[in-house]
């Protein structure tokens, strides 16, 4: 029953650092799912990507951010198909 009903003291800050990371970690799974589907290799990720995704967590929600990774990812391999059959 302790486990069911359990209390636990937390503070709204130490809640804001574990939703902040969820979300950044969110973020990382989706690029990575992206890359692999799209270009059939794991991305590395650095301290820049997470600078980059931090800021875009402060202006924009984990649902946008990934609209944001969608627009800027699909496109090129539909550029490059498009390139490849012109030339044929």
């Amino acid at each position: 029953d302790s486990l069911i009903n359990s209390e636990i003291e937390i503070s709204e800050d130490e809640l804001m650092e574990i939703w902040k990371l969820v979300a950044l970690n969110e973020c990382y799974e989706y690029m990575n799912y992206t890359v692999g589907t799209l270009f059939n290799f794991d991305y590395n990720f650095g301290p820049k990507a997470e600078l980059i995704f931090n800021d875009l967590l402060q202006k924009y929600s984990v649902g946008q951010v990934f609209n944001i990774i969608y627009v800027f990812a699909f496109p090129f391999p539909n550029v490059y198909i498009f390139k490849y059959y012109k030339k044929r």
